[in-house]
């Protein structure tokens, strides 16, 4: 299943705490990447939200993968399942 993970950053979350956790998820999504769970990754021009494209058995898979980032406890997160509107 295909979902399109959104997120937000929770009211308050400061540069400060975003920045010392970059490296980290950087890593975390190579990784999700490289075992085909993340497909895409999008940021707002602000960065102040973003969106996944996320592969996945089930949602709950999609929501342990998500939680495995490190600056998802910074976030409110929306996932919605997705289909390809405009198959290749």
């Amino acid at each position: 299943m295909r979902f399109m993970v959104s997120f937000v950053y929770r009211d308050g979350t400061t540069g400060e705490d975003i920045q010392p956790l970059v490296p980290d998820e950087q890593a975390r999504v190579k990784e999700l990447r490289e075992q085909g769970i993340v497909e895409e990754l999008f940021l707002a021009a602000d960065r102040s939200r973003g969106w996944f494209v996320m592969q996945g058995e089930s949602e709950d898979a999609v929501r342990e993968a998500t939680a495995s980032l490190p600056l998802s406890r910074l976030w409110e997160v929306t996932n919605t399942p997705i289909f390809d509107a405009q198959p290749a």
